[in-house]
């Protein structure tokens, strides 16, 4: 019996304390549901000043700023609520993603409205970009709302960049990019926002920052994961500007790092020879083209190129084999022909020097 009786008591207890509700809070609620959100503003900020970080009044102030769409208010009040209690979380979440993913539809298929362009394939290019530009400024300012409402949503900054590089409005894919970035986490890095800032800065001719965001690429791609290939494109990237800033040593460290990644690219090495030739090494570029000959005997530049080097050093028996072997891929080759002449001129086979005299006078290249 003293059980129940217990029990009973709590349960009044309990009855009576949810009961007891100030005025204020009493009055807030009255007039969200009579709809009158001025009044309901009114008496929650009295609750606040009665007692100020209590969450329900934080959570209706959020909720009165979500019916009037000023998201800035609501994301301010909803946050407010959420650093003094966990109570309203779930449905703050719901609406801050009800909201989000609202505006990335609308940001999404406002950009993706290409029927005017497709109508129209032959408008003048001035015209095609004005209304691509028109199209992408109102696609970020959805974005723009979106972030707003959930600002640590990466989904939004990465649309925000590839959807202003698209435009073509590279300062603004520059911004978004950025914010990409401020919002990745330590172990997930964002390889798309980078990717796009190192075409952004190629456009933009920016040397210094496409190596920065070329070389955070390099570091970033994963050869086990790399099926796109960012990382080959990230160092295509950084030798192109690293041969245009004439840093030549740096290209070739950055060329020799590579190699040992991809011991078997041809190609790496090839421009590893040419980044040799740039700085007078010529015996290490002829050690390339001897390896990258043996591994692939038809390659036609690493044969002229070889070819070449001997015949400048006129090493006139030497060179003769790897120029033969160039003309077996590109038969009227000016270059090997000129040097295959005077390589057979000067090692005293001038028979085969007078033919090759007659090829090329038949190709308009005879002196």
């Amino acid at each position: 019996m003293k059980a129940f009786k217990t029990a009973v008591l709590a349960l009044l207890t309990t009855a009576l304390v949810a009961g007891c509700i100030s005025p204020e809070l009493r009055t807030t609620r009255i007039a969200m549901n009579e709809r009158d959100y001025d009044r309901a503003l009114a008496s929650a900020d009295a609750e606040l000043a009665r007692m100020p970080g209590s969450p329900e009044p934080l959570f209706i102030k959020g909720q009165i700023y979500e019916i009037r769409s000023d998201w800035k208010a609501m994301t301010f009040w909803y946050d407010s609520c959420l650093a003094v209690s966990k109570v309203f979380e779930g449905r703050i979440r719901e609406s801050k993603q009800r909201i989000s993913r609202r505006f990335l539809s609308q940001a999404y298929y406002t950009f993706k409205d290409t029927a005017w362009v497709r109508e129209n394939p032959n408008a003048p290019d001035s015209i095609l970009q004005h209304r691509r530009d028109s199209l992408a400024v109102v696609a970020l300012e959805h974005l723009e709302e979106a972030a707003i409402v959930s600002d640590t949503s990466r989904i939004i900054y990465e649309q925000g960049t590839l959807m202003a590089y698209q435009a073509l409005r590279y300062d603004d894919a520059i911004i978004w990019a950025g914010r990409a970035i401020a919002h990745e986490k330590p172990e997930s890095k964002d390889i798309d926002a980078r990717e796009i800032l190192v075409m952004v800065y190629q456009q933009k001719q920016d040397y210094p920052n496409v190596i920065k965001w070329s070389r955070e690429l390099i570091d970033l791609a994963d050869p086990a994961t790399d099926t796109t290939n960012i990382y080959l494109k990230a160092l295509d990237a950084l030798i192109e500007a690293q041969e245009t800033t004439k840093d030549y040593e740096g290209a070739l460290l950055t060329l020799q790092e590579a190699v040992k990644r991809f011991p078997n690219r041809n190609d790496i090495k090839m421009n590893i020879a040419l980044f040799f030739l740039k700085i007078n090494k010529f015996d290490q570029a002829k050690d390339i083209y001897l390896e990258v000959l043996k591994a692939e005997p038809s390659n036609f530049v690493a044969a002229l190129n070889l070819g070449t080097l001997l015949a400048n050093e006129e090493k006139w028996k030497e060179c003769i084999p790897y120029l033969i072997k160039a003309l077996e891929t590109e038969p009227n080759n000016i270059t090997a022909l000129t040097n295959l002449m005077a390589a057979y001129y000067n090692d005293k086979q001038d028979a085969k020097g007078a033919e090759i005299k007659k090829r090329l006078d038949a190709l308009g290249a005879g002196n």
